[in-house]
């Protein structure tokens, strides 16, 4: 149950991400707006939004994408651990019960 909890901790915590990476205007409000310093004539703020904005989401999501394969082996793991505790409680089969019955010579069932 581990796994899903971290599952949910990190889609919050890239939630934040891609809120601070997509979202700066807010961040350029609150910082202060120098417009006198510029890059091809336009405010370097405008420039910072569009590397953030675009660079940022693509950073985050292979962030995100990365620690989601990890997460996705963690919760397998986590699956076939508690799977193989259910079948220690219970006698093996293959679920050939038919085929095991058969006669080798024959091929039928005894």
């Amino acid at each position: 149950m581990g796994a899903y909890k971290k599952e949910a901790v990190m889609t919050v915590g890239f939630f934040v991400a891609y809120l601070l990476m997509a979202h700066t205007a807010p961040w350029a409000i609150l910082l202060g707006i120098d417009d006198s310093v510029r890059m091809f004539g336009y405010p370097v703020h405008y420039f910072i939004a569009i590397f953030l904005g675009w660079f940022g989401v693509l950073a985050v999501s292979i962030a995100w994408n990365i620690c989601a394969d990890r997460l996705e082996e963690e919760i397998e793991r986590e699956n076939d651990a508690a799977t193989a505790d259910n079948r220690c409680g219970r006698p093996a089969t293959t679920g050939y019960a038919e085929r095991d019955t058969q006669d080798s010579s024959t091929g039928r069932a005894q």
